[in-house]
């Protein structure tokens, strides 16, 4: 969106050196955080937040977990 606003941003990933990260990408898509979500037993809540679609529609999966799982997503 700052791109497309003319603001010149620095899109590299610093975990993957992909380029054109997004939030996407940096939480959910990128290979070291598809690692940490494995680690901690949650790779089936990454995907639902993949699909998602919108951020909001992620605050709304997230919302809708239950006790551990809701906590180290948010905390994790």
């Amino acid at each position: 969106m700052l791109n497309r606003r003319g603001i010149k941003t620095d899109t590299l990933c610093n975990m993957c050196n992909r380029l054109d990260e997004d939030g996407a990408h940096l939480f959910f898509k990128c290979k070291e955080a598809k690692i940490a979500w494995r680690e901690l037993n949650l790779e089936r809540i990454r995907c639902a937040l993949t699909e998602a679609g919108s951020a909001r529609r992620v605050m709304e999966t997230i919302l809708k977990l239950k006790g551990k799982e809701k906590l180290t997503v948010i905390l994790g």
